[in-house]
């Protein structure tokens, strides 16, 4: 099977560029609420450090709704600069192989 940029649609490569990026910022706002959770000075709001469950939720929404609006900027703008060098400068073409 043989895949190019130039017949992916810009919906499937947001997807593929969104989702794992998300997923890593929301695991690293997981980290920050843990160890936030066990009293560490991970999470901060209004420049004072938040502990224990609050620490834990909070650090949780921050990553989330950060996550949400820097990934899906950059994947909008990754996956536009995909699909216009794609069609500029063509790469040949990506081999599936499916054992």
């Amino acid at each position: 099977m043989e895949v190019r940029v130039g017949q992916i649609s810009f919906g499937s490569l947001f997807q593929i560029l969104f989702i794992p990026s998300f997923a890593f910022i929301v695991l690293w706002g997981v980290l920050a609420g843990v160890l936030a959770f066990s009293g560490m000075d991970t999470v901060s709001w209004n420049g004072t450090y938040i502990h224990g469950v609050s620490g834990f939720i909070v650090g949780l929404l921050i990553s989330g709704i950060l996550g949400f609006i820097v990934t899906g900027i950059g994947s909008v703008f990754s996956a536009l600069l995909l699909k216009v060098f794609g069609r500029i400068l063509p790469v040949g073409p990506i081999t599936i192989r499916s054992e």
